[in-house]
């Protein structure tokens, strides 16, 4: 397993996951029932090799992407909101 399954292995074992978890890549998929999955991976947004984000993907087996999240690394640990930098997209 690369270093990206097993810091998504770390996350998940932290997680309440009722599902099947199945590692590819830098993407981790969760089983939620039989036609949902979860789809946990890390990605770059600003600087490229940099992951700095976990993007979270619900895909239906027959329809694809349901809903799709971007959690950012580093923005809810700031103690002071003007060292947040300001969103770009």
């Amino acid at each position: 397993m690369n270093p990206f399954g097993q810091e998504l292995r770390k996350i998940l074992t932290q997680c309440k996951t009722s599902g099947v978890v199945s590692y590819a890549g830098r993407s981790a998929y969760i089983q939620l029932d039989p036609d949902l999955r979860a789809r946990l991976e890390f990605v770059s947004l600003n600087i490229a090799g940099q992951y700095n984000a976990l993007k979270l993907t619900i895909l239906n087996r027959t329809e694809g992407a349901v809903d799709v999240n971007i959690l950012r690394f580093g923005a809810p640990l700031a103690t002071d909101w003007n060292l947040i930098p300001p969103r770009t997209s």
